[in-house]
C-alpha cells in the first residue's frame, strides 16, 4: 500500500493488500506492506501472524521463530478447573488468579 498523503492509513486496506501479494507469492512486497503495518498497528495480531508467515514462507525459519517467541506472552498461565456446577467454586493456583477468577464465575 502506497501511502497518497495520508496520515493515517487504513487497517483493512492494508490486511487485503498484504494477503493478496502473498497469495501471489510476493513475499519482498507484502514485506513491506506488512512492516509499514506494523509501524502504526504495532499490537496487531494480524499483521505480526503474516510477518512471520511470509518469514516462514521464505525459507528464514529463525526469523519466524524470534517473530513470534518475541509476541508471545512469557508469563505462565495459571491452570483453573471448574468444579461441577452446583458447587459454584473453581480452584486455580495462586491466591489473586484463584480470587480474580472465581469472581469471573
Amino acid at each position: 500500500m502506497s501511502e497518497r498523503g495520508s496520515s493515517s492509513p487504513d487497517f483493512e486496506s492494508m490486511l487485503t493488500e498484504a494477503q493478496a501479494l502473498m497469495e501471489r507469492r510476493r513475499y519482498q512486497q507484502a514485506r513491506n506492506v506488512v512492516a509499514q503495518a506494523l509501524r502504526h498497528f504495532p499490537d496487531s495480531s494480524e499483521f505480526q501472524y503474516l510477518g512471520a508467515f511470509i518469514e516462514y514462507a521464505t525459507n528464514d525459519y529463525a526469523s519466524a521463530t524470534r517473530s513470534i517467541d518475541a509476541r508471545t506472552p512469557t508469563r505462565t498461565l495459571r491452570v483453573c478447573s471448574r468444579k461441577p456446577a452446583t458447587t459454584g467454586s473453581s480452584t486455580c493456583s495462586g491466591s489473586r488468579r484463584a480470587a480474580a477468577a472465581s469472581k469471573l464465575e
